[in-house]
């Protein structure tokens, strides 16, 4: 069984390494040059967070090397992402399906690409790829409440998820939510315990490491972005809710005037006025000293106007629930170069640069492809309606199987939603993969099982490589067919 997960992964991981060497040493834009700098200048900050900084540090070699660095992303991606397909196949019977779509994916300008730019996502895709696995361990084994190895593995999925995002413990918790519909009682609670606690846990470290270690906090600019962000809208839609003592405090920051005009631009983003109206280190500089009565401005506006805060926070989260792009802007999903720099680091195809770039275009600029394969709610209305549709042999109910292949795409989405930043893909690629992962193995079992008309025999071995008997997935015995 071993030698047969090491096959696939060498299976899965190939195209990666010749999108990496394609690529050589990997993709970088203005997120990874922010790391870059702080591993080789320094200071470190917490905005990113500092343990994904730290793992930059070491994959790096000390900040030596981009390449080792999109290295290491490419493994921990292949292999979570076997480990989810192996998983699937064994636990739902899906047969080899699964394993040939994870390694179709990484042919195609979507997973493998992705986890070449040097960036924390990459990471977080690895963590949420095992919850996943894990999830669907515990809900289709016959005896879920004896693996220690999914137990711990459950967890430290769950904590390295809530350690590279500072929202990984809300996707957690709510993942905690979710799962309580999918698995039976008695494990239902220990996994809801498990993933709460790794989130909070995950929380409590990054909220430590500041006080802890020569790390600088995260600026207020950056813990404020969507105050920041809501009083450039409001200052362009609702201009007559503002006095002049409202104006006087967003002037100490710029004149309203550009407050009005960034604002203006959009409600899809918060770098219109996080990064191009507070962009200037003096402006910056200015947000700490003044946040007070910022925030006081903001509750007053909401109270005046909440139906337009509602508003601004559902179109910034379009993302999680639009399946195209509400103002026809493209999505960031690769980054099919290295963005200029002055660390001197650029690309140095080994083979094939040319068609790799050309190739990656198809997702960076293809507004179609965008939509398809990189927007999560088509997928998650999909997976969800198939497994309605009909119920697998291995759940105890529809109910059971829905909250089992969407727990994770749910705790990502809604993670992202009660704080949007932008319409980058990354932020809900998670939930898309896995949805994507979850309809080829349902899809696949049901046709393994008209094929054979019988349950799985007995004798097979299941993830952790003990027999499943011929009982169904909570450990009752199916009614007999004729």
């Amino acid at each position: 069984m071993r030698h047969r997960s090491i096959g696939w992964f060498a299976v899965v991981w190939a195209p990666f390494v010749v999108w990496w060497l394609a690529e050589y040493p990997g993709e970088m834009w203005v997120d990874s040059f922010t790391a870059w700098r702080e591993v080789t200048v320094g200071p470190w900050t917490n905005h990113h967070p500092a343990p994904f900084v730290a793992v930059v540090w070491l994959t790096t070699l000390g900040g030596h090397s981009v390449a080792t660095a999109t290295l290491a992303q490419s493994v921990a991606v292949a292999a979570a992402l076997t480990y989810l397909a192996l998983t699937l196949s064994r636990c739902w019977s899906a047969g080899r399906a699964p394993l040939l779509a994870a390694a179709a994916m990484g042919w195609l300008p979507l997973v493998a690409p992705f986890a070449l730019i040097l960036q924390k996502d990459a990471w977080e895709l690895a963590a949420v790829l095992v919850v996943a696995a894990q999830i669907v361990r515990l809900a289709s084994a016959r005896d879920r409440t004896s693996g220690r190895t999914a137990w711990v593995g459950l967890f430290a999925a769950a904590l390295s998820a809530a350690l590279m995002r500072w929202n990984g413990a809300a996707t957690d918790i709510v993942t905690a939510v979710v799962v309580l519909l999918a698995l039976t009682r008695g494990v239902r609670s220990r996994a809801f315990v498990t993933l709460t606690v790794a989130g909070l846990a995950g929380l409590a470290v990054l909220l430590a490491i500041p006080h802890v270690f020569d790390v600088r906090p995260v600026a207020p600019v950056d813990s404020n972005f969507q105050t920041l962000a809501d009083l450039g809208n409001y200052a362009a839609d609702r201009p007559s809710l503002f006095t002049a003592a409202d104006r006087a405090v967003l002037g100490r920051l710029a004149p309203f005037s550009e407050w009005q005009r960034q604002g203006g631009t959009g409600c899809d983003t918060v770098n219109y006025i996080v990064f191009r109206l507070l962009g200037a280190p003096a402006r910056k500089a200015a947000v700490g000293p003044n946040m007070h009565d910022l925030s006081a401005l903001w509750r007053r506006l909401v109270r005046r106007d909440p139906a337009t805060l509602a508003r601004l926070r559902i179109c910034r989260a379009a993302l999680a629930w639009s399946p195209v792009s509400l103002n026809g802007r493209p999505v960031l999903t690769l980054v099919p170069q290295i963005s200029p720099n002055r660390y001197g680091i650029t690309a140095h195809p080994v083979l094939l640069g040319a068609v790799a770039r050309s190739w990656a275009d198809v997702s960076a600029r293809n507004r179609v492809v965008q939509a398809v394969a990189w927007r999560p709610a088509v997928w998650v209305v999909l997976a969800g309606a198939l497994l309605l549709v009909r119920r697998p042999r291995w759940a105890r109910s529809k109910r059971a199987a829905v909250a089992t292949a969407l727990a994770v795409p749910l705790g990502v989405l809604a993670s992202y939603a009660v704080a949007p930043a932008a319409q980058d893909a990354r932020y809900g690629y998670p939930a898309t993969l896995v949805c994507q992962l979850f309809i080829v193995a349902a899809i696949a079992a049901w046709r393994r099982e008209g094929q054979s008309g019988v349950d799985t025999p007995a004798g097979v071995p299941d993830i952790a490589g003990s027999t499943i008997s011929k009982y169904d997935g909570n450990g009752a015995r199916p009614a007999s067919r004729r």
